[in-house]
């Protein structure tokens, strides 16, 4: 068994390294306002005043804060990579140790690849996004309520998708990944025993028990996927809807 110091201050350490991906989220979430600001401005001042010059600096202003959030996304994209590897290497040679010293079975260095991909999935970055959401909202309605009307109801939608996404999907993609670790765990018993196999003439009917195993993970795999799609679908034609309503609203206000 690994020492649980060892595995805390691994943890402890990784703890500490996200509240920079944190404080870089802010920055994101902050820069993500330019493109309803940029518009209203453009609503409130260009089309007023007929005056090409703040267009133009308007425009140069807008340009140079998104190239600083294409910056900020990536120096936050390669901080977590570099946060799943440092931990990987703390724990790394330890656990690869402790495994073939003490006989056990692999399930560790399972376990140990799990969390480092978790530590560096794309999902987490949404939950670093998700803290700074009121503070989003609640600058949106200083813009004007209207516009955080919108927002909101777009934030409720997505995150009621997100949920919808996560229930029909899991279930199958849990059954498929069980049919897979089946087929591969068939696939290593099978080969242990190969010459015997090779020597009855089983390999035909064992290929066909192999291609149940694989069928099934494949049938259930393609369920979720083509749930998913169904509903990733859904959430980009909302996210257009509401930057559509968007400029609407804003064009209405200037009216």
């Amino acid at each position: 068994m690994l020492d649980s110091n060892v595995v805390q201050a691994a943890l402890s350490k990784a703890k500490r390294s996200m509240y920079s991906v944190l404080a870089f989220s802010f920055v994101v979430n902050l820069l993500l306002l330019t493109s309803p600001i940029f518009m209203l401005q453009v609503y409130d001042r260009v089309l007023l005043s007929q005056s090409e010059q703040t267009l133009l600096a308007l425009l140069s202003v807008a340009f140079f804060c998104l190239i600083i959030l294409g910056f900020v996304e990536v120096v936050r994209n390669w901080l977590l990579n570099r946060i799943s590897v440092q931990f990987d290497r703390d724990l790394g040679e330890i656990t690869f140790s402790e495994v073939m010293s003490e006989g056990e079975n692999t399930k560790a260095v399972g376990d140990l690849n799990s969390i480092r991909s978790f530590l560096n999935a794309p999902y987490i970055l949404a939950l670093f996004d998700v803290p700074w959401m009121p503070l989003y909202l609640g600058f949106v309605y200083i813009l004007h309520p209207m516009l955080g009307h919108i927002g909101l109801v777009g934030a409720i939608v997505l995150f009621a998708l997100a949920i919808i996404n996560d229930a029909i999907t899991k279930v199958n993609s849990k059954k498929a990944s069980e049919a897979f670790s089946g087929a591969s765990r068939f696939v290593e018993h099978s080969a242990r025993n190969k010459d015997a196999i090779l020597g009855m003439g089983m390999l035909p009917a064992l290929t066909k028990i192999w291609g149940m195993f694989q069928q099934a993970g494949l049938g259930h795999q393609t369920l979720a996927s083509d749930r998913n799609a169904l509903i990733s679908s859904i959430a980009k034609v909302f996210r257009q809807i509401i930057q559509v309503s968007v400029l609407a609203v804003g064009a209405y206000l200037t009216i």
